[in-house]
């Protein structure tokens, strides 16, 4: 658990320290209102590191919420995982299949805001549930976070490729775990 705060710590000082670094030119004003309704759909591909494992993963996310303009836009994501674990460290005949799911609430912040490309930063805060841990449904602290370009399809309509790390404590009936993943997410995203 502390491992997962320290780093959910970081990744907020992270992005903090960057916009105070970021010249405030780097935002142009585009001309673009993007002020109302958010919303937005991604999946990708990932490496998820469960205690001694790691292995190939996927996810799928769903975001709704609002956006304050151009530069800020908060959200409540969920987010379905999925990765496939050997039992031991040297034998991966035998397979388990993990799967859980996070919800979270995100601060987004664009730090170039342009007609048709806009870079970000996003983190959030949640909880996270696993149906596949131990003996019993696992539920813990779950955050996340990302870094990506929106690539603007039509008018309040952009594609987002993304770099984006998720982590997560888990425990249930006196086990408890972590895991986290590391992978890219290409998304659509509404305005």
């Amino acid at each position: 658990m502390n491992r997962t705060l320290a780093l959910a710590i970081a990744f907020w000082s992270g992005a903090s320290l960057a916009a105070d670094i970021a010249p405030r030119s780097a935002v142009v004003d585009s001309g673009l209102s993007l002020r109302g309704f958010y919303g937005g759909i991604a999946a990708g591909a990932q490496v998820m590191y469960f205690g001694w494992a790691s292995g190939p993963a996927y996810d799928f996310e769903a975001r709704a919420g609002y956006s304050f303009g151009p530069e800020w836009q908060l959200y409540l994501s969920g987010v379905f995982d999925g990765s496939q674990f050997g039992t031991t460290p040297a034998a991966s005949v035998n397979t388990q299949f993990v799967t859980s799911a996070q919800i979270a609430v995100f601060l987004q912040h664009h730090f170039v805001v342009r007609p048709a490309v806009m870079v970000y930063a996003r983190g959030g805060l949640g909880v996270a549930i696993s149906s596949s841990y131990a003996p019993a449904d696992g539920f813990g602290f779950g955050g996340a976070g990302g870094v990506g370009v929106e690539i603007r399809l039509g008018k309040r309509v952009f594609f987002a490729p993304e770099l984006l790390f998720r982590l997560s404590s888990l425990s249930a009936q006196g086990y408890s775990d972590s895991y986290h993943l590391f992978g890219i997410q290409l998304g659509l995203v509404y305005y």
